[in-house]
């Protein structure tokens, strides 16, 4: 099964990847629940950062790129 997907993904082209957190996409109350859900989930915030930080090309170090989550957050908020 593995080999039949990765030929079709290689066939038709390894999807764009567009980044960014899901619920920043657009500001709806529904959005802002699921944010304040997942942000006061333990550990989690934090687990994502630190995976989106390994897995971007980036100068920032990982502290600066908390900095920047932080920002997003607090801007998606005071939306």
């Amino acid at each position: 099964w593995y080999w039949i997907a990765s030929a079709i993904q290689i066939r038709r082209g390894y999807p764009i990847m567009t980044g960014g957190n899901v619920f920043f996409r657009d500001f709806s109350f529904l959005n802002f629940v699921l944010y304040i859900a997942y942000s006061g989930t333990p550990f989690l915030l934090d687990m994502r950062s630190m995976l989106d930080w390994t897995c971007t090309a980036t100068t920032l170090d990982f502290f600066q790129w908390m900095r920047m989550e932080n920002i997003y957050a607090v801007l998606f908020q005071r939306e």
